[in-house]
């Protein structure tokens, strides 16, 4: 089988995991960086809003004396985390900065002081203004006295701090990708032991069967889609396999019950020609000729009925006839069968005339083939019964021997095409096992049934019904 689909299939994983990686690499770590700054920001400026909301902050008078108490105050709020907080006047200037020990040494001047006076806090990244390092978080709080602004605080910390946290938050999502590919394996790995190998079994079955291996096995049935699909292909091979050995049964059978009249024609025909045979002698052994040929014309008659009923169905011309009729027709005929075995037949039909709606030719054969059966499995000095009763709309027809009988696991193969339960039935194998699998299907044709009932020894008993006209 080839495996294009699987090869698909992984190369969608490999597609789905390349672009997952892809997009980790080139869009998680500016989000992260992005996210962890935003959130730095906020926390700088929250922390700028409470310090300008303290009552010594928001009094300050910016001078030294009160510059002096500040610094405390401020070195309290920074940490590891903030680089330096410095206090802005309404001029512009550093008046402290937690980053210097000397309150004179940080009064620094800011451009544009006006800009953060005005308006609410907020935060940056950059220098500000030329005095910080390029990778520098700022956050920017007004220091406002009601109804005027007084000052601003200003809070900064480097980027680079915050390289940690944007390790350590990348390396998160990256396990989270790695997880979210592992379960994304788990469906792949389900769809490939639940779908496709199964799929794949029945695709070997089926070329296995295509290429004459019927015997090849077909995976349980888990109850799933597959399993109507696997034994419509297990039927199949079955019935093939049926086919094939009825085939060689068939043929084995013909060759068998054709090799040996033949056999006796030429035997006796080379006999009669070359002289062996007296004249005197030579219609006893015409006469073996002649009944050797019949039985070749029925036994071709039963093979050519077997296959038509089995190509194009039964056509049925039905009429209304005297099944009575039939019956004792059929006996006179059979007359010289019974009297060289010495078998009594009986007829105990219902008084009168019996009339039925059916085919009459097709009811004639399977009279005929089931009293040719009855006489030819009965024992001799033994009787062979036809009666006939009616019940409701049916008429029904018993043919019942007293000979050896049918072994129990073998009726339900009696009615098989070829079938010949020569092993138990073995003092005549003349037929070809083709009489009852006709009988059947001219029974079933006409709408009706056809049962059997047999004691191994004891004897048989067919029983079928017809139309009551």
């Amino acid at each position: 089988m080839k495996h294009g689909l699987l090869k698909k299939l992984f190369l969608c994983c490999f597609l789905f995991f390349a672009l997952g990686f892809l997009l980790f690499y080139t869009v998680v770590p500016a989000q992260v960086e992005r996210y962890l700054t935003e959130q730095k920001g906020h926390e700088l400026t929250v922390m700028g809003e409470r310090l300008s909301l303290l009552p010594s902050v928001s009094s300050c008078s910016f001078a030294d004396e009160d510059i002096k108490q500040l610094r405390e105050l401020l070195h309290s709020f920074s940490d590891s985390e903030v680089a330096g907080i410095w206090l802005i006047d309404q001029e512009g200037r550093v008046v402290l900065s937690t980053e210097s020990a000397d309150p004179m040494a940080s009064r620094l001047q800011i451009p544009d002081y006006q800009i953060l006076s005005e308006g609410a806090s907020f935060w940056v990244t950059g220098d500000f203004f030329g005095l910080l390092p390029p990778e520098t978080l700022s956050a920017v709080v007004p220091v406002k006295t009601s109804p005027r602004t007084i000052g601003c605080i200003i809070i900064h910390c480097p980027l680079s701090l915050l390289q940690d946290s944007i390790k350590d938050l990348s390396g998160l999502c990256f396990l989270f990708l790695i997880l979210i590919d592992l379960f994304a394996l788990l469906p792949i790995a389900g769809f490939y032991l639940l779908f496709y190998r199964p799929m794949e079994h029945t695709a070997s079955a089926a070329a296995a069967y295509a290429s004459g291996n019927l015997q090849y096995p077909l995976p349980a049935d888990h109850g799933d889609e597959f399993a109507p699909l696997n034994a419509s292909l297990k039927y199949m091979a079955d019935n093939i396999n049926q086919s094939e050995e009825y085939q060689r049964n068939f043929l084995s059978n013909v060759s068998h019950d054709f090799r040996s009249p033949l056999t006796s024609i030429k035997g006796y025909a080379e006999a009669i020609l070359d002289g062996t045979i007296q004249k005197e002698e030579q219609d006893r052994y015409l006469e073996i000729i002649l009944s050797e040929t019949d039985r070749l014309y029925h036994l071709t008659k039963n093979i050519l009925t077997s296959n038509r009923l089995g190509d194009r169905g039964m056509h049925l011309d039905l009429t209304v006839f005297d099944l009575h009729q039939v019956i004792h027709s059929i006996a006179a005929a059979m007359e010289i069968q019974c009297r060289e075995k010495d078998i009594h037949l009986v007829l105990a039909l219902r008084p009168g005339s019996q009339h039925v709606r059916a085919d009459k030719e097709k009811i004639q054969q399977v009279i005929y083939n089931l009293l040719d059966n009855a006489i030819k499995f009965s024992h001799s000095h033994s009787a062979v019964t036809v009666s006939t009763y009616r019940k409701k709309r049916c008429v029904f027809v018993s043919v019942r021997d007293n000979g050896i009988g049918i072994p129990a696991e073998q009726i339900p193969r009696i009615w098989s095409r070829f079938y010949k339960s020569d092993s138990s039935r073995g003092k005549n194998k003349r037929g070809t096992g083709l009489g009852l699998s006709i009988v059947r299907e001219i029974i079933q044709a006409h709408g009706q049934n056809i049962n059997v009932i047999s004691t191994e020894g004891v004897g048989s008993e067919f029983i079928f019904t017809l139309e009551k006209s």
